[in-house]
């Protein structure tokens, strides 16, 4: 069946490619018959007929450039924002076509842009300081939404200032991602 066919193609691509499942086709030969039509069948007579079946693929190195590169050109203003996510992970291709001269594909994906905040910066305010402190120095960051601490156990009120014993977690605000 074209569904199990299509299903073994994927599995050879191993380097961690991107299938376009929209890019899958058939092309069947026109049958040869033997003996050849009109001619006198002192047997078994015989129908072939060859089968391609291509599906396209990108490699993934691919398009994590293309997606970072159109990322990067949505950046106003370098200095104070960095890419979090191109979108490669989640990313959706549809719409294949092929010609003679190249082959299209639609793209799909939501890339991350947020403020750039340097984790040396975060560790050297954070260090030694109150709750509240961190919160109102950390939240006047542009593009900051919110700010939490949390601390090992309930009654330490300040962050210790060994900076081997602070871990930092940056979360994009929609879907959880760090």
């Amino acid at each position: 069946s074209s569904a199990a066919v299509q299903t073994q193609l994927t599995k050879q691509f191993i380097n961690e490619e991107k299938v376009i499942a929209d890019s899958f086709t058939i092309d069947r030969a026109a049958g040869v018959s033997v003996p050849a039509i009109g001619e006198v069948a002192t047997g078994k007579a015989k129908l072939t007929s060859a089968t391609t079946y291509s599906l396209t693929a990108i490699a993934k190195s691919e398009l994590q450039a293309f997606l970072r590169d159109s990322v990067t050109k949505q950046i106003t203003n370098s200095s104070i924002q960095r890419i979090y996510s191109d979108g490669s992970d989640s990313a959706v291709l549809s719409g294949y076509t092929k010609s003679d001269q190249l082959s299209t594909v639609n793209i799909s994906a939501t890339g991350k842009i947020g403020p750039s905040i340097d984790e040396a910066y975060v560790l050297k305010v954070v260090k030694g300081k109150h709750f509240g402190d961190i919160q109102s120095t950390l939240g006047q960051v542009s593009g900051v939404e919110d700010v939490d601490v949390k601390f090992s156990y309930f009654w330490v009120a300040t962050v210790p200032n060994d900076k081997s014993k602070i871990t930092i977690e940056f979360v994009s605000a929609d879907a959880g991602s760090k």
